[in-house]
């Protein structure tokens, strides 16, 4: 890592326009160097350092700065000042508006201290009104001139090939090789077994004192390891067409959270189809007459689809017994079991299978679109049903009694409000079944759209963003 350090001088008067200066350091070091604030760049200015599209709505530059023990940067006379956005090219002003105040400093309070959280008061330049492709800077009287910054059609093209190439690369069970990487790598994990492990991570970690959860041999809640109930529930069974998705976070387990993938992937393409094309992300699936970017959200979503039991019934949770123990996933034989169904682990797959469904229709893949349509509709008729929450008893090893023991898990048939509203949502959408208008009433869309926020998804309502023929109040 490169580590840079910087030193804050504050000066009894401001420099003066082409005069030269010689700074020395207290250990004899010298630099020269003339001030032009029309040449100089002055790190106080915040850009899109990767550059701006023309028609994005809105375009913001940016004023502010840390100074470490000196505090915030604060020149004076800030809301008095007005920028300029300058053409490189010609050097001339294209555009100018006043620096209006955006922002004071933010505070953490953490047992009873305050701590800022960026040290810095903000201005804000607003150029939302500049549309031709070029490259300019901004200069503001007293402050200087910002880097360069560039407004182009393909501005951020590269940020996001960058990105949405991170997902091949992160793809099990396929071979990666030229001519679409030169990071050459095996297939890995072609197959996974049955399992009898529970697909909620949060449920390991939590005794409920209701009815359902983990209860040990004497019925008293209790918490384990998610490794440790693969391992007791693991069977033989070999399931060859449980494959796919995308390793998590270093590991290769594939789990629910691998949905907020799809969810954004799949909301960029529904409110933009414009913007993504077939062969845009160089991956094997480019030329078949697909947005790479819907490729890429099947590479997971078949892999579940192919999962799911004859009742409907789903558990996504891909899971070893430890973490690996081969680094190299190509070369790592440990086995990886797929969970038990459950009714909420089957709701979470109904939202995203609906959510698939609409954006092969848009793409006109009417066939892939009506499997998943059924898939969306047998996995919600599954977790609605109160009969399928999911029940198991079985040995546990217990370390300070040094035997087996009973140990039993009960699931809560209860469904979050959202969930319910999200899959049902999608699901009437695409087949304008009346069944499912009874999960959309009012109070489920405000309990929906209040669980919209961090930690959440932003996009749990692109269906309605994108669909101007139904529920106009909820839109």
């Amino acid at each position: 890592a490169a580590v840079a350090h910087f030193a804050y001088i504050e000066l009894d008067k401001p420099l003066e326009p082409g005069k030269k200066y010689v700074l020395t350091t207290p250990n004899e070091e010298k630099v020269s160097f003339e001030w032009d604030e029309h040449k100089n760049i002055s790190q106080a200015f915040k850009i899109n350092q990767v550059g701006y599209m023309p028609d994005a709505g809105r375009k913001y530059g940016y004023i502010g700065g840390w100074l470490a023990t000196l505090g915030s940067f604060d020149p004076g006379g800030m809301n008095s000042k007005r920028f300029s956005v300058i053409d490189e090219k010609t050097g001339k002003e294209v555009l100018k508006g006043p620096v209006l105040y955006r922002s004071r400093e933010k505070y953490h309070f953490l047992h009873g201290r305050k701590m800022p959280l960026y040290g810095e008061n903000i201005w804000d330049m607003d150029f939302s009104k500049l549309t031709a492709p070029g490259k300019y800077h901004f200069y503001v009287p007293g402050i200087g001139r910002s880097e360069t910054f560039e407004i182009s059609n393909n501005a951020i093209g590269k940020a996001f090939y960058t990105h949405i190439r991170g997902l091949y690369h992160q793809r099990s069970g396929i071979a990666k090789k030229p001519p679409y990487t030169e990071w050459v790598m095996g297939a890995d994990h072609k197959e996974s077994w049955k399992g009898g492990f529970i697909p909620t991570e949060s449920e390991y970690s939590t005794k409920q004192q209701s009815p359902y959860g983990f209860r040990d041999q004497n019925g008293n809640p209790v918490t384990l390891k998610h490794f440790t109930m693969v391992h007791e529930t693991a069977t033989d069974k070999k399931l060859p067409d449980v494959w796919g998705g995308w390793w998590d976070a270093g590991d290769f387990d594939r789990r629910q959270q691998h949905f907020r993938i799809v969810e954004d992937l799949l909301s960029a393409y529904l409110m933009y189809p414009g913007k993504f094309k077939d062969g845009q992300q160089h991956i094997p699936e480019s030329g078949n007459g697909v947005p790479d970017i819907v490729d890429e959200v099947l590479w997971c979503m078949e892999m579940w689809r192919r999962a799911q039991s004859p009742n409907g019934g789903i558990g996504c949770w891909i899971e070893a017994d430890s973490h690996p123990t081969e680094w190299n996933p190509s070369k790592d034989k440990q086995r990886y079991y797929l969970a038990a169904p459950t009714v909420h682990s089957s709701l979470r797959y109904s939202i995203h299978a609906g959510l698939t469904a609409m954006a092969l229709r848009k793409c006109g893949q009417k066939e892939l679109a009506d499997k998943y349509i059924k898939s969306a509709e047998k996995a919600f008729v599954y977790a609605i049903s109160p009969n399928n929450a999911y029940s198991v008893s079985w040995e546990h090893y217990d370390e300070k009694a040094r035997r087996k023991v009973l140990w039993s898990y009960r699931e809560n048939p209860d469904l979050p409000k959202d969930l319910l509203f999200r899959a049902a949502l999608h699901l009437f959408i695409l087949t304008s079944n009346q069944g499912y208008y009874r999960y959309l009433k009012p109070d489920a869309f405000g309990y929906t759209l209040m669980r919209s926020s961090y930690p959440y998804t932003p996009f749990s309502l692109t269906a309605l963003a994108v669909t101007k023929d139904i529920f106009p109040e909820y839109r």
